[in-house]
């Protein structure tokens, strides 16, 4: 990949992605520009079934996209079983990878949450939080994709969380981001042996 074609990287999701493409205000991540173009599609609110049509919309703008990073679902947790969310987000992805239009697919976690609106109980979303990362986890991995962690996003770690226990200060929009940077770093580095 290392040559003079450009490397089309699309970033799709829901309102983590939104602000993130707010605090990178037009930055490539500390990535070499002249090689890629990074494109942050979010949109605040958004639940997986608004993602999938979203995500075919911002496909056929691209001839060729070498990397798609899916961060979504997390909006559903709360109003849709989980087996059945699992179900969805993997017929999609797989959708996804088998497409000739996209070179490469990577799922960012779902992140914990200090408050999920609209949650019963909050421990059973974040287990359903773990399972859902878990199962994209498998799909990723058992077809040669990859996973963007966030470990070090924590809920108990306020500082990264705004007031609403929801979104990200900009402290935690820094981890964030600098995830996203360290995947395609290594992603960028796998592609040019």
């Amino acid at each position: 990949m290392g040559g003079k074609a450009t490397c089309n990287i699309l970033i799709i999701g829901h309102s983590f992605i939104f602000w993130a493409r707010q605090h990178a205000a037009g930055k490539q991540l500390g990535l070499p520009e002249e090689h890629m173009k990074i494109t942050w599609q979010g949109w605040r609110g958004m639940k997986w079934e608004q993602m999938r049509g979203r995500l075919y919309s911002s496909i056929q703008k691209f001839k060729f996209i070498n990397l798609v990073i899916v961060h979504a679902g997390g909006n559903d947790l709360t109003s849709i079983k989980t087996p059945a969310l699992i179900e969805s987000m993997r017929k999609d992805l797989e959708d996804l990878m088998s497409s000739n239009k996209i070179g490469g697919v990577a799922w960012s976690d779902i992140i914990q949450r200090g408050e999920w609106r609209g949650a019963v109980s909050p421990q059973g979303i974040e287990s359903a939080r773990k399972k859902v990362n878990r199962a994209m986890h498998k799909i990723m991995c058992s077809s040669g994709n990859g996973v963007i962690r966030h470990d070090n996003i924590r809920y108990r770690q306020t500082q990264l969380f705004r007031k609403d226990k929801v979104h990200l200060t900009e402290e935690g929009l820094d981890l964030f981001w600098a995830n996203f940077r360290n995947y395609i770093e290594e992603w960028w580095r796998s592609q040019e042996v």
